[in-house]
């Protein structure tokens, strides 16, 4: 037996007595509350967003220390820090070591 509630413009389903699959494509599944919408709390939105992502964060952590990632991040990092030097090199020779003086 299925009941569907309508509710704004999607459907719920209750006491569903057929497979999973078919009930899916009977009615759509409920939609994620809006996340740019307001609530009312301090940081309500940030926390929403916390808990919605948290099952994923482990993952990410994995996925961080493959050694593809490690490389590209030491190699971006190397190629920043270079060009840092280089122009406060430059820096220095043009204001006669004095970065401080007006």
């Amino acid at each position: 037996m299925i009941i569907l509630y309508h509710k704004s413009d999607f459907y719920i389903i209750r006491n569903i007595s057929l497979p999973l699959s078919l009930a899916a494509l009977i009615a759509p599944k409920e939609r994620p509350p809006d996340p740019l919408t307001r609530t009312g709390k301090l940081f309500g939105g940030l926390v929403n967003d916390i808990k919605k992502r948290y099952p994923f964060y482990l993952s990410d952590i994995k996925d961080a220390c493959n050694v593809q990632c490690v490389a590209a991040f030491i190699f971006i990092f190397f190629a920043v820090l270079s060009s840092t030097i280089t122009f406060g090199g430059l820096l220095g020779n043009l204001r006669h070591d004095r970065y401080f003086d007006s």
